[in-house]
């Protein structure tokens, strides 16, 4: 006579798709425990790649700062030799370009550093302006003063 074989309990977890038995999805199987290790590695390499690209942003944001100051602190020269400061024109020009520079970096630590770095150097060629500004007022006050001077001390040409 047949006889039917007895099977025990499936060897295969439970689900759509069977592919881990249940000693390696939960009964001390170190399949769960390679997962986390992966998740970790995986977590730690995207934390190292961040920091790569916040380093070469901030690099980049430094490089940009230096050659911003040295543009804008050429741009004033070039109005002190004229003789004409023009402060708001540059104030303008200036704040659009830092406008848009800012606009291409992606991390927040460099925004930041960008932000306060060209607030500092923004307020330094202010500064410089003015200051430039007053030296011109002033030479041109002693100029008029000379003139006049001259004037009222000129011999009198008389009829």
């Amino acid at each position: 006579m047949p006889t039917i074989q007895e099977y025990g309990a499936p060897d295969r977890a439970e689900g759509p798709n069977n592919m881990f038995t249940k000693r390696q999805v939960g009964e001390g199987g170190s399949w769960g425990q390679d997962l986390a290790n992966f998740g970790a590695k995986l977590g730690d390499q995207m934390d190292k790649q961040y920091q790569r690209n916040v380093q070469e942003e901030v690099s980049n944001a430094q490089v940009d700062v230096s050659t911003m100051r040295a543009e804008f602190q050429m741009r004033l020269d070039k109005q002190i030799r004229s003789g004409d400061v023009d402060t708001g024109q540059l104030q303008s020009e200036y704040k659009d370009y830092t406008d848009k520079l800012g606009e291409k970096y992606q991390t927040d630590e460099v925004r930041r550093m960008f932000a306060r770095e060209s607030a500092q150097t923004g307020a330094m060629l202010t500064r410089n302006a003015i200051g430039a500004q007053a030296v011109l007022k002033g030479k041109q006050a002693e100029d008029n003063w000379r003139t006049s001077m001259s004037a009222a001390t000129a011999p009198a040409t008389g009829e």
